[in-house]
């Protein structure tokens, strides 16, 4: 039987099917309200690391949907987000007076590589657990971690740009018989691109985590077992993250972020092949691509691409602006929440 969710996602379907094709009407504003609701509601859950993140993501989901459908051909169920478990570092740093533990959270093709190997080099104690994957007994250690003298945190990326270097990752090192689907064609070709493209907006490159929206990093596994970030800085602006963040837990000085650590390279042709594709038929792929992505966007407050700035989108995104101003919490779904103001207090 169908439930409540998918009764909601087909209506939406329908609704987006009664305005035509990508030049059709815009949608009533109520529709473009809830979603803006619902941003609210994910950026809230998801910064505190609740476990209402992924139902709210979820609900986001739904109602993006049929923007994204009108615009590209895609199956009439939307992409479900999945919460996705990565590497977690501790690392014992000297801080003031004291240790302090510093935990990192790895997101994905967002300088994960490089932040660890820094945190490894200016630690006295370091450990590594790859989650709920390897290791169920990780969620038992939590309660034992000194909140008082640690500080969880993570960097992200501008959505877009991260996308297409894990798409390059991905051609680059997965040499798995199930990644063939787009080596059909020839690598760094437009062709190839858009088998990838394709696949992703049918199950997230089988919700691969290189391409996964970073806001699906952030659930936690149960109530009790999740990391509610202290800080998430920006890898546009990593080495200035970086030095705040040790300010910030008053760490030793002289410890700049060293880029040579940790780096991966990337072809120029599979990037440019990936933004040839995201930008062709008047940028059908690229505007999809940011209504998926909208609650990275809104989550982690990054601007949206100047071509994904439609009628639609720029209304949600003025629903928010306005309701922030205000600071009345109008928008917020939850009773007792006037707080649209306060989320997201961590960011950097």
């Amino acid at each position: 039987p169908m439930g409540p969710l998918w009764r909601f996602a087909i209506l939406g379907l329908a609704l987006a099917d009664s305005h035509g094709g990508p030049d059709g009407g815009h949608f009533a504003n109520e529709t473009l309200t809830e979603l803006a609701q619902q941003l609210v509601r994910a950026k809230r859950e998801c910064l505190s690391a609740t476990v209402d993140c992924l139902p709210a993501l979820k609900q986001v989901r739904y109602r993006v949907w049929p923007f994204v459908r009108r615009l590209i051909p895609v199956r009439t169920r939307p992409l479900e987000p999945t919460d996705f478990h990565p590497q977690v570092l501790k690392a014992q740093v000297p801080c003031g007076a004291t240790n302090r533990s510093l935990i990192f959270q790895h997101t994905w093709k967002a300088a994960g590589w490089a932040i660890m190997e820094n945190l490894r080099s200016i630690s006295s104690e370091y450990s590594e657990q790859r989650a709920m994957e390897d290791n169920y007994r990780w969620c038992d250690q939590l309660p034992e971690v000194d909140r008082a003298h640690s500080r969880v945190f993570t960097f992200v990326r501008e959505p877009l740009e991260r996308f297409v270097s894990g798409f390059a990752e991905i051609e680059r090192t997965y040499r798995n018989p199930h990644f063939d689907f787009f080596r059909l064609a020839e690598t760094g070709s437009h062709q190839q691109a858009q088998l990838f493209i394709d696949r992703f907006f049918e199950d997230g490159v089988m919700y691969n985590g290189h391409v996964k929206p970073q806001s699906e990093f952030l659930p936690p596994f149960s109530a009790s077992c999740g990391l509610r970030m202290d800080f998430i800085g920006k890898v546009e602006d990593l080495s200035n993250g970086w030095s705040s963040f040790l300010a910030s837990q008053q760490c030793q000085a002289g410890h700049p972020f060293r880029s040579s650590l940790g780096q991966h390279p990337t072809e120029h042709s599979e990037t440019f092949a990936m933004h040839s594709v995201l930008k062709s038929n008047e940028g059908i792929y690229l505007r999809a691509f940011c209504w998926l992505s909208l609650p990275d966007y809104v989550i982690f407050d990054y601007q949206l691409p100047q071509q994904c700035q439609d009628a639609d989108i720029l209304e949600v995104l003025q629903i928010l602006q306005a309701a922030k101003a205000k600071g009345d919490g109008s928008l917020d779904p939850a009773e007792g929440h006037g707080n649209l103001h306060n989320v997201g207090k961590t960011m950097s």
